[in-house]
């Protein structure tokens, strides 16, 4: 009985024999091949994968992608669970020391540092690289000769890289047959030489069942200086643990790693060693881990006074202990022609040691004092470490910023209208504005009292002395402006100018001035015509009729009518007092216009009254008061709710859309229960909504027991696209007590990511839509519009909303927002900041000074709401052009309004 279990056990022995007398033989998938044995078909080389790096952002570093074939190696590893700090190396990060004075920390340095000579199998590193032998040191022997594809090789990836201190890096290698593919399950040692900082931490096992076959070579860790591995049978990928797929490393057949860490500064030198490789100038590759213990902040971008001098500052700090690091050094050089040099003597590049508090300063100033913008790289470099001979001087990391040389301006333009009346009133507009990046300190508007005119108001308090005006507006800031409206009264015929004054702390600004024509005489005859009484409910219609009795045609005419509660005019939005005609047509000489008529529905008893008034080119010639007595009666009240939803035009699959729809209650009573539904296509996920909402069937309900009249209420969802779709829809259902029930829609056209990297010039949004930045990130800007179709004399409303996808923050976001000729601007609503420009058909809003991209903790979303006026019938295309410091090119967004005649 016991003979069985001895049997089987001699089988076992015997296998296992006939395995290990087969170890030094390459085992693939595929059939075998000698290692120098005839040439065979070349497969492709399996790509290897080094762990992600960091690169800096100023004050931390943020992860970078994996490294995908085609590209060059990661150099820098990321922190084990840590996602700082530590900076791609610029440059030759073993570049000879550039000359520093022996005592001043502060020295010139040359153009560019000299480069080491490149020997045969050099790798890249970060632009000019690191010298890497192929193979060990050379050896006496005749000189080793690279190795070809018709014999086996060993490479290790990344041969150099620089990580943080704690940080765990892993080393890749990859052994390769004769016939170039991998070769499988081949031993694979790790050696860390005595003079080598940090220790080995962990090693690749081997894959699938191949253990059977090599049980001598298992393996395993010896010391945390030497460490056997096998190479892998199949692929697989390794995980760091993080549940981020940018720090996974990708293992092909043929290939092992093993995994170090240090937690001081210094070098570690691996060497890796295939036995099974007969070709002994390739059986051995070396790698140089360099392991740091500090984080830094380069300056930001500065705006300073022409013919001042401006200080840069780094910091340099360790991550270990937040303590200052002394004696590193930051190399300053200006890239830029402007004529900006460095302290203190001049020239374009210099060397500064970090202080005793971890800081290199330096200064930079102008040659010539003009406006300009000068513009300097800087570097970061460790020296060599003491006692190290080999450990020479390691470049850290590198930038760049701006200084922008400015100084203190000040903008003047008055405007008035070219003709009036005796007895009329004119109004002039003082635009002030200060279109530098400093500020204005003590500016004040003087103006002469023009002649013939009787000063009325202004809508600034006025100082009147010495038969002028004056107004103090203070300190003006960087890209602010102010408007001064004044009124006078034109007391005689003539011509009349009336010019201002702007001066400053720093004295005389600028002057002009705008002249006017008072006729003696009117030409213009208005003739108001309409019912006296009317009952609650009846519609009633005013017709207005110009006669032009003058020898001369009359252009610039507009009629403006502002009326009392209880009218509401037939086309406009409830709510509205006031009607604008636009520009008309020129009236000839001798003839009518009769054709302007206005129609109101009646909604309360009394005396209800409008002002009409008859203006030219911005100047009232005539105004008229008209009343209509309204008897009593039993008030006709009715419900009514208007809903509008909105979104973007077009979205690319995986990418957010935001929906908006606002309710308003636009009757005469107060609605009760009211319920609103929104249910989204099966190509939209919606992922956050506006708060107060329950699940219902599928679709989110929001409810509210009151909405009295006039409240409004916004609901705003962000929806995930989820696949291609034509027409991807919210929809809107709306219910209240009595008797309302409101329905709206909000459609998204999802398309399919574009190929690419998304690279190139600026990007138009098309109509109704947004821009987006490509997978690199940036800014992406949505345009959204809440009444696509109006009438005449009604008022449209868009959202501009701006977002930063780019994992840095940008600075000096300009938005300018462009309306066609039909459409004119009425007023701004929402805005970053309450400074703003309405200039003729632009609206221009101040920069919002820092926008935070999507890696930070609380993104920023910046949004503006304007306002626009519908003068003419016609389809109108209003655009909104944003630009930043990293888009200097404006991006531009557009929508398309359609607005009908009455």
């Amino acid at each position: 009985m016991m003979r069985a279990p001895r049997f089987y056990v001699s089988v076992f022995l015997i296998c296992a024999l006939l395995v290990g007398c087969r170890s030094r033989s390459f085992y693939s998938p595929a059939p075998p091949a000698a290692l120098s044995g005839a040439p065979t078909a070349t497969l492709p080389t399996v790509p290897t994968f080094a762990a992600p790096g960091l690169a800096p952002t100023g004050t931390a570093f943020d992860p970078l992608a994996p490294v995908l074939p085609g590209t060059p190696p990661v150099n820098v590893a990321p922190p084990g669970g840590v996602r700082t700090p530590l900076p791609p190396v610029v440059g030759d990060p073993t570049a000879p020391a550039l000359p520093a004075a022996p005592v001043a920390p502060v020295v010139p340095a040359p153009a560019a540092a000299p480069s080491l000579p490149v020997a045969p199998g050099v790798a890249p590193f970060f632009g000019a690289g690191i010298p890497v032998a192929a193979a060990g040191p050379p050896l006496s022997a005749p000189p080793v000769i690279a190795p070809t594809i018709s014999s086996a090789s060993l490479t290790v990836s990344p041969s150099r890289i620089v990580a943080p201190v704690g940080s765990e890096v892993v080393l890749l290698a990859t052994v390769t047959a004769a016939d170039g593919r991998p070769a499988i399950d081949e031993r694979v040692e790790w050696m860390l030489s005595p003079d080598s900082s940090g220790q080995l931490i962990a090693v690749g096992e081997r894959g699938g069942w191949r253990w059977l076959r090599k049980l001598h070579d298992a393996p395993r860790k010896i010391d945390n200086r030497y460490a056997i591995s096998a190479t892998s049978t199949r692929g697989s990928t390794l995980r760091r643990g993080t549940g981020m797929i940018a720090d996974d490393v990708a293992i092909g057949p043929g290939q092992t790693w093993v995994s170090l860490s240090s937690p001081t500064d210094g070098v570690s030198h691996v060497t890796a060693f295939a036995p099974s490789v007969d070709n002994w100038g390739a059986r051995q590759q070396s790698a140089a881990i360099y392991w740091i213990d500090a984080q830094f902040s380069f300056p930001a971008p500065a705006i300073a006074p022409v013919g001042t001098r401006q200080p840069l500052t780094t910091s340099v700090v360790r991550v270990s202990d937040g303590s200052p690091v002394e004696g590193w050094i930051v190399r300053y050089e200006i890239t830029s022609s402007d004529g900006a040099a460095l302290a203190p003597d001049g020239s374009r590049a210099v060397e500064v040691l970090t202080s005793a508090e971890g800081t290199a300063t330096v200064e930079v100033y102008q040659q010539q004092s003009t406006s300009a913008t000068t513009q300097v790289a800087m570097q970061l470099i460790r020296p060599g470490l003491p006692g190290r001979p080999g450990d020479r001087r390691l470049a850290i990391g590198s930038g760049a910023t701006t200084i922008t040389w400015t100084a203190a301006e000040a903008a003047l333009r008055v405007t008035g209208p070219s003709r009036s009346e005796v007895g009329a009133t004119a109004k002039f507009r003082i635009e002030v504005a200060n279109p530098g990046g400093l500020p204005v300190d003590g500016a004040t508007v003087t103006a002469q009292l023009p002649r013939d005119m009787t000063f009325q108001r202004s809508n600034r308090q006025a100082n009147q002395a010495g038969g002028g005006l004056q107004w103090q507006l203070g300190t003006l800031a960087p890209g602010s402006s102010t408007t001064i409206e004044v009124d006078f009264r034109c007391e005689r015929a003539g011509m009349s100018e009336f010019c201002a004054e702007l001066t400053s702390s720093s004295g005389p600004a600028a002057r002009e001035c705008a002249a006017v024509d008072v006729a003696a005489t009117a030409a213009l005859d208005v003739v108001i015509s309409g019912p006296a009484t009317a009952s609650i409910g009846d519609e009633i219609t005013y017709n207005i009729r110009l006669t032009n009795r003058g020898a001369t045609d009359i252009t610039g005419l507009e009629v403006l009518d502002t009326f009392d509660d209880g009218l509401e005019h037939v086309g406009s939005p409830v709510g509205s007092r006031q009607l604008t005609s636009g520009r008309m047509e020129t009236l000839r000489a001798g003839t009518t216009n009769d054709q302007l008529n206005l129609t109101f529905r009646v909604a309360k008893a009394g005396n209800l009254c409008q002002t009409i008034a008859v203006r030219i080119d911005g100047s009232t010639v005539k105004e008229e008061r008209k009343c209509v007595m309204v008897s009593e009666g039993p008030a006709t009240v009715a419900p009514g709710l208007d809903v509008n939803s909105a979104g973007p035009r077009t979205r690319k699959i995986g990418e957010m859309a935001r929906f908006e729809t606002r309710l308003r209650n636009t009757g005469d009573v107060t609605l009760e229960n009211v319920r609103i539904e929104i249910d989204f296509e099966p190509t939209l996920l919606p992922r956050e909504a506006s708060g107060g909402f329950s699940r219902e069937a599928g679709r989110l309900v929001w409810r509210i027991g009151r909405f009295t009249v006039g409240q409004t209420e916004e609901i705003l969802i962000d929806a995930e696209c989820l696949d291609l779709d034509e027409n991807a829809c919210m929809n809107v259902n709306v219910v209240a007590d009595p008797n309302v029930v409101v329905t709206s829609q909000a459609c998204v056209s999802i398309e399919v990511p574009a190929p690419g990297n998304g690279l190139g010039g600026p990007l138009d949004g098309g109509p109704n839509g947004g821009f987006d930045p490509g997978p690199g990130g940036g800014l992406v800007a949505e345009i959204l519009e809440f009444d696509d179709e109006v009438p005449v004399g009604g008022e449209i409303t868009y959202e501009v909303r701006i977002r930063n996808t780019s994992g840095a923050a940008d600075n000096n976001v300009v938005l300018e927002i462009v309306v066609p000729a039909g459409l004119a601007p009425l007023r701004v609503e929402q805005a970053p900041s309450v400074n703003h420009t309405i200039d003729g058909q632009r609206i221009r809003f101040a920069p919002v000074q820092v926008i935070r991209g999507r890696s930070e903790e609380d993104q920023d979303v910046l949004a503006y709401r304007i306002v626009l006026r519908a003068n003419q019938p016609g389809s109108y295309r209003v655009e909104a052009l944003v630009r930043s410091d990293r888009e200097t090119t404006p991006r531009v967004v557009q929508s398309d309004t359609t607005v009908f005649g009455n």
